[in-house]
C-alpha cells in the first residue's frame, strides 16, 4: 500500500508531472539553480527548504518518501511522537536515505540518544533540539556539556531547542546564553509581533537558526477548511519574514504533502486575499501568543498556558494528542481547578476570556477520551 499511495501522489503531483517529462530524476524535483526555495539556517550554514517535514503526525513511510522525493530536505521527528510509531517509520526510511535530508530530533541530551540514533538507523542526527519551555529548563546548566559530548562523538552536530510557552522569556534567555545554534518556539500570525523583535535580536547578535512550528495555530477551527490556496497564503505571509529560516508543518496527508509542496517551491503573489486578511486578523486579535503570562499569575496554579495550546490541538483536528497531553497535567494544573477569579485574563497582553476557554477545552477533552 506504502509504495503505490506513494506512486499515486508523484503521478498526482503537478511538480513531479513536470520535472519528468523534463527529464529531470524525481529526488531532485523542486530545486532550481537558484535553489529556488532554500534558505540557510543561521550559523548552522544548512541550506534547508523553507517549508519542512514534521513527523508528528506521519502515518505512512510512503508520505515520508514523498517528502524526499519533492524535494523537501528538511525533517523533524521525537522520540515520543506517536508513542514511538513516527520514529520507527522514520528509520524505515533512513535505511536507504539519510544522505538526502538535514535530520533534527526531538530529544533530551542529558537522557542522551543512542537508543533513537538505532531505531533512525544512523550514527548522527544533524540538530538535537530537547524542548526547554522555561527559563529554569534552558538554563539547566548540565545542557552545555551533554550537548558537546554528543558533538565530541560525533552523533549531533549542532544544538538546538523546542518551545511552547513563555516563548519571550524563553527566547530572551536563549540568547543571552549564547549557546544554541537553532530555536523552535511556536510561531504564527498571533503571535509574531512579540516574537519577530527576538528573532532579529537572535539572528543580529547570534545568527542562530529560527525554524517555526505550529505556524497555522488559529487559522484552522474545527468545522472549518481552509482551503490550500488560503493555507499556501499565510505560509506565505509568514514567509516574507525573511529571518524565518523554515516552518516546520506536520503533515498526516498527501494532500498535505502536496499543498506544504506546492507552497514551498512555487512562486506566489504578494498580495494576500481578503479571506486570509481576515484570518489573520482574527488570530492576532484572538489566539494565545503563549507568551506565559496566564500561568504565573493564576493563584491556584492552573496550567492555564498548556490548556490552551490543547484548544489548538483539538481546533486543528489532533483530538487524540489533546487528551494524552491533558492526562499529563496534574489533576491540580486542570481547568476545573479554576475559581474564575479572572487574574489571567486581566494579566493577558490580549485579555482573551481565559476561563470560559479553558472549560471549553476541557470539556471538549474530555469528549474525545
Amino acid at each position: 500500500m506504502d509504495r503505490f499511495s506513494r506512486r499515486q501522489f508523484l503521478s498526482s503531483s503537478s511538480i513531479a508531472v513536470a520535472a519528468l517529462s523534463a527529464g529531470v530524476a524525481v529526488p531532485s524535483i523542486g530545486w532550481t539553480e537558484k535553489k529556488k526555495g532554500m534558505r540557510t539556517l543561521g550559523r548552522t550554514g544548512l541550506e534547508v527548504t523553507q517549508i519542512s517535514f514534521g513527523g508528528l503526525n506521519i502515518g505512512t513511510t510512503a508520505l515520508l518518501h514523498g517528502a524526499i522525493d519533492s524535494g523537501i530536505n528538511f525533517i523533524h521527528v521525537g522520540t515520543t511522537y506517536q508513542n514511538g510509531k513516527s520514529i520507527r517509520l522514520y528509520g524505515e526510511v533512513m535505511k536507504d536515505r539519510r544522505k538526502e535530508v538535514i535530520l533534527a530530533l526531538k530529544e533530551d541530551p542529558i537522557k542522551g540518544i543512542d537508543e533513537a540514533l538505532k531505531i533512525l538507523n544512523t550514527d548522527h542526527v544533524d540538530i538535537l533540539m530537547p524542548g526547554l519551555h522555561s527559563v529554569e529548563e534552558i538554563s539547566n546548566p548540565e545542557l552545555p556539556g551533554a550537548f558537546e559530548k554528543l558533538k565530541k562523538e560525533g552523533k549531533i552536530r549542532f544544538s538546538g531547542f523546542a518551545v511552547h510557552k513563555a516563548i519571550p522569556e524563553v527566547l530572551a534567555k536563549a540568547i543571552e546564553l549564547g549557546f544554541y545554534d537553532v530555536m523552535m518556539p511556536s510561531y504564527h500570525t498571533g503571535n509574531r509581533d512579540q516574537v519577530d523583535p527576538l528573532l532579529a535580536k537572535a539572528k543580529k547578535e547570534q545568527n542562530m537558526g529560527f525554524m517555526a512550528m505550529k505556524s497555522l495555530r488559529g487559522i484552522k477551527k474545527e468545522g472549518t477548511n481552509s482551503t490550500p490556496e488560503e493555507v499556501k497564503a499565510i505560509y506565505a505571509d509568514l514567509l516574507k519574514n525573511p529571518q524565518v529560516d523554515t516552518l516546520l508543518m506536520g503533515m498526516a496527508s498527501f494532500d498535505d504533502l502536496n499543498t506544504n509542496m506546492e507552497a514551498c517551491f512555487e512562486k506566489y503573489s504578494q498580495a494576500i486575499p481578503e479571506s486570509v486578511e481576515e484570518m489573520i486578523r482574527y488570530a492576532e486579535a484572538h489566539e494565545c501568543a503563549s507568551c506565559g503570562t496566564c500561568s504565573k499569575v493564576c493563584p491556584y496554579g492552573v496550567a492555564a498556558c498548556d490548556i490552551m495550546r490543547l484548544e489548538y490541538y483539538v481546533d486543528r483536528g489532533d483530538p487524540a494528542l489533546a487528551v494524552a497531553a491533558y492526562r499529563e497535567l496534574p489533576s491540580s494544573q486542570r481547568a476545573d481547578s479554576c475559581r474564575d477569579c479572572g487574574e489571567c485574563q486581566a494579566a493577558c497582553p490580549k485579555h482573551l476570556e481565559i476561563p470560559a476557554r479553558m472549560r471549553q477545552t476541557h470539556d471538549r477533552v474530555a469528549a474525545f477520551a
